[in-house]
């Protein structure tokens, strides 16, 4: 447990010049005016803001469309109901949202996703409920996200992970959380609650301080 939390360390802070050029290219994109915490030089037509909102409207103009279907007779009323609830769903997830938010971290450094199904109970998570055996869609910070920096592509990686947040009540109320932390055993009622912080462990400043300042 120990050398794979000093893996983890190691690998954040190998990837700290990737987040620092993305919040850097973030500040010129938001501009001197959005926030204390922007761009430094006064820009009158900011370039980077329209080149960015044509590309996602080119690439994510609507929520996608699924279409499901089989060369099997009897199986094709099954799969029109299938179509029709995987439509409805990414319509209820606000699908394009997501996308946008992605493909956007995209095009400044590297757009990452996580998709699954809730496998427990409910569970609150970063301010979004996921309902048990629901598919999920969500985005990755890349300021919260972490990856075994010494592979060579994308298959060889020992392990790939993210920060979250969650609310105390339902962490202590989920047995998932008890464990073996880098410290020792790990109690999931002897957690404490934390305030939202705007540096990283290394003290590295998070793109959301340009929201926050």
């Amino acid at each position: 447990m120990d050398r794979l939390y000093g893996a983890l360390l190691w690998s954040r802070d190998r990837l700290l010049p990737f987040r620092e050029t993305r919040k850097h290219i973030l500040k010129e994109f938001v501009g001197r005016h959005y926030s204390d915490n922007g761009a430094e030089d006064r820009v009158p037509f900011n370039l980077l803001k329209l080149y960015t909102n044509i590309y996602l409207r080119m690439l994510v103009a609507r929520n996608p469309k699924a279409l499901v279907t089989t060369h099997v007779q009897a199986l094709k009323p099954l799969a029109a109901d299938l179509e029709t609830w995987m439509n409805w769903r990414i319509s209820t997830l606000d699908l394009d949202r997501t996308l946008r938010t992605v493909v956007q971290d995209a095009l400044f450094c590297m757009g990452i996703v996580k998709i699954g199904i809730t496998a427990g109970p409910e569970m609150q998570y970063e301010g979004f409920t996921h309902y048990m055996a629901e598919p999920f869609v969500d985005p990755i910070d890349l300021d919260d996200w972490v990856h075994d920096m010494t592979a060579k592509r994308w298959s060889e990686c020992a392990f790939m992970g993210h920060r979250y947040r969650m609310p105390l009540s339902a962490v202590r109320s989920n047995g998932l959380f008890d464990g073996v932390s880098s410290s020792g055993q790990l109690r999931r009622e002897e957690i404490q609650g934390q305030t939202q912080r705007q540096v990283n462990e290394k003290a590295d400043e998070r793109v959301t301080s340009l929201q926050q300042d």
